[in-house]
């Protein structure tokens, strides 16, 4: 009966049809992210006088030994250099390394090794396949790596591979069949790093390079080893997974850290608890709140009319706040979707405007009786007041000056020579208006600028 070769690794022998299953491991490929990468490569082949006489230590054979590798050596670095390889080292008997930008090969009697971009990989072997010096055997593909500039660069490189992925990880390595189980924390940091480690081609010298744990401090449960990076990657993760009570940290009795990942009843605790904490924090939340709206609405009903308040400023450019007296309640609190509506009056320029009872930033104390500030009043309505004491570009002495508008308790109000409102304090709010502005009582007191004009 005949059979036929097909593409699913069946084959014919003898008549009877056999599976073929490829056993050799499975190049692992990185993905860059964006960054580019090298494939690691093996170019199988064999300078036979060096073969044949590896062990044989007598001086014939390392002579023929020497020669034949001198040729190889002169052959590949002319071919190379012919491809735009520069060689690194000056020593024939070190192995010549050949570098061209980020890719390196390392030059063996045996193999020339190194790392290359993917699309020249096939191409580099035709024309190694050429060399008269050694005998061509093959090529074998491995894993690829990926370049990275900097430190900051492979970290970020790790967080894009692993980020959606490191928990699960981590949670496969550190799971055990009962709760009396634990891993040595150290250890199995270990397997979970080998496992998601990834390959790094060095961009500063074009060699592979994992840097080691020298420079790594004491994790506060363990110090790990190997790679760098990986160390910094797992330890972040690893911190977030104890915080989150998702693994289980103590100490065996020696004193070596020891944990193990929760099971699933101890991870539906862990949620529970955690739905739990953020359901109290929520009410927390809702009676601060709660809270604050009772003080606002108490503030909001304790307006009254005459209460003296401190609002933004409209009228002035000059003042973060302005001094209102409220001269009536529009709506109350209650009345108007827990903001009340005032009607006030500026105690500075004696203009009303309408506010929110939210507006107020102060409640300010009353000041003297009505009564009181009467007797001490300079600004009287209806009055004319001649000018004692210049003020430079803005009041004449000698000169009459009418009330531009009625006087309030507070204030009385001039035009001045140039025609603008200008404001003066009544005597008993002077110092109220030295502190508030910031002015001294002598530059503001009407009694050393202005005198009463007999009718």
């Amino acid at each position: 009966m005949a059979t036929t070769v097909n593409n699913n690794n069946i084959e014919s022998k003898n008549g009877m049809s056999q599976v073929v299953i490829d056993m050799r491991p499975k190049p692992r490929m990185y993905a860059g992210h964006g960054r580019e990468t090298l494939t690691e490569v093996y170019y199988r082949v064999d300078v036979t006088a060096y073969t044949a006489n590896l062990y044989t230590y007598t001086e014939q054979a390392r002579e023929e030994s020497k020669k034949a590798c001198e040729a190889y050596y002169s052959e590949v670095v002319a071919l190379l250099e012919a491809e735009g390889w520069e060689r690194q080292n000056d020593k024939y008997d070190d192995c010549p390394t050949m570098t061209k930008g980020t890719q390196q090969l390392r030059c063996h009697p045996q193999e020339i090794v190194g790392n290359v971009l993917g699309e020249d990989v096939v191409r580099l072997a035709e024309k190694l396949k050429g060399m008269t010096s050694c005998k061509w055997i093959g090529v074998d593909v491995y894993s690829n790596c990926v370049i990275t500039t900097s430190a900051e660069d492979t970290m970020q490189l790790y967080r894009q591979t692993w980020d959606c992925e490191i928990m699960d990880i981590m949670a496969e390595m550190f799971r055990t069949k009962r709760t009396t189980m634990y891993y040595k924390l150290e250890a199995r940091l270990h397997d979970v790093a080998d496992r998601i480690r990834i390959k790094i081609n060095d961009w500063r010298n074009g060699q592979v390079n994992y840097e080691h744990d020298k420079d790594v401090r004491d994790f506060d449960c363990v110090r790990l080893g190997g790679d760098y990076v990986v160390n910094v990657y797992l330890r972040e993760w690893a911190r977030l997974a104890i915080s989150e009570g998702r693994l289980i940290l103590t100490e065996n009795a020696d004193g070596i850290k020891i944990a193990r990942w929760v099971n699933k009843k101890e991870e539906k605790e862990r949620v529970r608890a955690i739905r739990e904490a953020k359901k109290a924090k929520m009410e927390r939340r809702y009676q601060k709140w709660q809270e604050f709206l009772e003080r606002e609405a108490e503030e909001q009903n304790s307006f009254a009319e005459g209460m003296r308040v401190k609002a933004p400023v409209v009228s002035l450019e000059d003042f973060d706040k302005e001094v209102f007296v409220i001269t009536r309640i529009r709506r109350k609190a209650a009345d108007n979707g827990g903001n009340a509506s005032l009607i006030v009056k500026s105690e500075l320029t004696g203009v009303e405007r309408v506010i929110n009872g939210s507006d107020v930033s102060e409640i300010l104390p009353a000041l003297q009786e009505v009564s009181e500030i009467k007797e001490a009043e300079f600004f009287t309505k209806g009055k004319k007041y001649r000018c004692i004491k210049s003020v430079k570009g803005e009041f004449t002495k000698g000169k009459v000056y009418e009330q531009s508008s009625d006087p309030t308790q507070w204030y009385g109000y001039f035009r001045n020579d140039k025609g603008r409102h200008n404001v003066w304090p009544q005597p008993a709010e002077i110092a109220h208006s030295c502190d508030l502005y910031d002015m001294k009582p002598e530059d503001i007191d009407p009694r050393l600028y202005f005198e009463p004009v007999e009718e």
